[in-house]
């Protein structure tokens, strides 16, 4: 293998499924550059899911196995961050695929602009945002205070940058980082649910120049068994661990205050669900503290209220005021279960 290579690809693995793993070595070795390295991080898999790793790494020269004890997806990033060679970073998760243009054309806009950071699309799959910004342009460079404005649309839950073809995500994919700037930006391990945006912006935040592609480099796969599908019983302490440290870097901006809000309301409804979804009867303890507790009860501030300009938003603050928010939720699934049952707006 070289010293050096162009980019160092990175796919954290745990228990990857043969089939998932395939598809994305694949959609790697089709790549049109080729001047990049592979390291499979496997995070503790079980033998069987790990003796399909390492078969795949003994049939590629430029690929390397590095092996954990379970420390999780964002230990797994890092640890691979810390033996990559590349200039430049990208990541794979083990059950998605890339497109054969990714490397390429990320590696051309990085040189061509001295982008710190590059990001691309993800080809549309059902995405239910609002967009209020269509890329129409091959791609756009952000400097300086157009990197703020950059990062609203990826803390905001209803709006996103539209793509032709699909959008820009919150993950580390779809991405070509330069290895220095990853290195010293690493992954919150500590933090399980949104991990993935507090990289992004804590990179931005190091950036000089920054290109958004209006290409999509990325295929994601829905997986059923991953932890987004599942209860999570520490999911209101995770998410309030999530908005406290994001809060430190957008209480001076009001800009991205107003989009922090939309993001508080967005973890109080995967709270709500979670704990609906799987009939837990601590619900009504978890409902209770979303009321009274920080990070929280900043969605119900006259600050938000003001801040706030969708009509939406105005009423949902309105009703956690008045502490009937969830209830209010309760009714609506139970009437949109109901009109399903009996096909009542058919």
């Amino acid at each position: 293998m070289m010293d050096k290579v162009i980019v160092s690809i990175i796919i954290p693995c745990w228990n990857t499924k043969k089939e998932d793993i395939l598809r994305a070595v694949k959609s790697v070795d089709e790549q049109v550059f080729n001047d990049y390295e592979v390291l499979i991080v496997d995070d503790g898999s079980l033998n069987e899911y790990h003796s399909v790793l390492a078969d795949i790494v003994s049939q590629h020269e430029n690929y390397v196995l590095v092996t954990l004890k379970n420390g999780g997806v964002s230990n797994a990033r890092n640890v691979g961050a810390l033996s990559a060679r590349g200039k430049y970073i990208a990541y794979l998760d083990s059950d998605d695929a890339i497109d054969k243009n990714f490397l390429l054309e990320a590696v051309s806009l990085a040189e061509k602009e001295s982008a710190d950071f590059v990001i691309g699309g993800i080809y549309k799959n059902g995405n239910g945002g609002k967009s209020n910004y269509l890329l129409k342009e091959r791609y756009k460079v952000f400097s300086d205070n157009d990197i703020q404005n950059l990062k609203k649309y990826l803390i905001s839950c209803d709006t996103y940058i539209e793509l032709p073809m699909g959008y820009i995500g919150r993950g580390p994919v779809a991405r070509l980082v330069r290895n220095d700037i990853m290195k010293n930006n690493m992954f919150p391990k500590d933090v399980a649910i949104g991990e993935d945006l507090l990289w992004n912006l804590q990179v931005l935040s190091k950036c000089k120049n920054v290109v958004v592609s209006s290409k999509c480099w990325y295929w994601y796969f829905d997986n059923q068994q991953s932890a987004t599908h599942k209860f999570n019983p520490k999911i209101y302490d995770i998410w309030t661990q999530q908005l406290k440290i994001l809060y430190k870097d957008i209480i001076d901006d009001d800009k991205l205050y107003t989009v922090y809000v939309e993001h508080v309301f967005e973890g109080m409804c995967q709270i709500y669900k979670n704990f609906l979804a799987f009939k837990k009867y601590d619900y009504k303890k978890v409902i209770s503290k979303l009321y009274s507790e920080q990070p929280w009860t900043i969605f119900g501030s006259n600050k938000s209220l003001y801040s706030l300009k969708s009509l939406k938003y105005r009423i949902y603050i309105i009703f956690y005021k008045l502490h009937i928010l969830f209830f209010a939720f309760f009714i609506k699934d139970k009437i949109l279960k109901l009109s399903k049952e009996y096909k009542i707006f058919a």
